[in-house]
């Protein structure tokens, strides 16, 4: 793989990275991801890549002195607050989807899969477990 070019598109209007890449013959041209969005990492990523390892040096952190010595932003949240009706509508819809804690993941009665067989195939019989047994009625 050898990155080509990297550069911005557009600057005015699209200030992100692209990069023309080719892999073999095969030349690719896409986005880069930047890392921008935010994160939030614990404490062991940042051991395991020594990230900052000023911070880290001490096997015991002290988590206090680090939320002293660092200042952590606030995000304030505009609730939409919604009213009886919507409420009421909200909690019917979700009551047609129950969570994985109900019903286990991959057991869902919304979705049937089939599976259209060219003509003079065969279909190939085998065993198949859809559900956990646990979750089978």
């Amino acid at each position: 793989m050898v990155i080509e070019t990297l550069r911005n598109i557009d600057r005015e209007s699209d200030p992100r990275a692209f990069a023309e890449i080719s892999i073999g013959n095969v030349r690719i041209k896409g986005l880069l991801d930047t890392g921008a969005s935010e994160a939030y990492l614990g404490v062991d990523f940042w051991k395991v890549f020594q990230l900052a390892p000023e911070v880290f040096r001490n096997e015991e952190i002290n988590l206090e002195r680090l939320q002293d010595e660092f200042k952590v932003s606030e995000h304030k949240t505009n609730p939409h607050i919604l009213s009886d009706e919507q409420n009421r509508k909200l909690k019917e819809v979700i009551g047609q989807f129950p969570a994985f804690e109900k019903l286990g993941l991959g057991c869902t009665h919304m979705e049937k899969h089939t599976i259209k067989l060219t003509e003079g195939a065969v279909p190939l019989k085998i065993d198949t477990i859809p559900c956990h047994l646990r979750y089978r009625r």
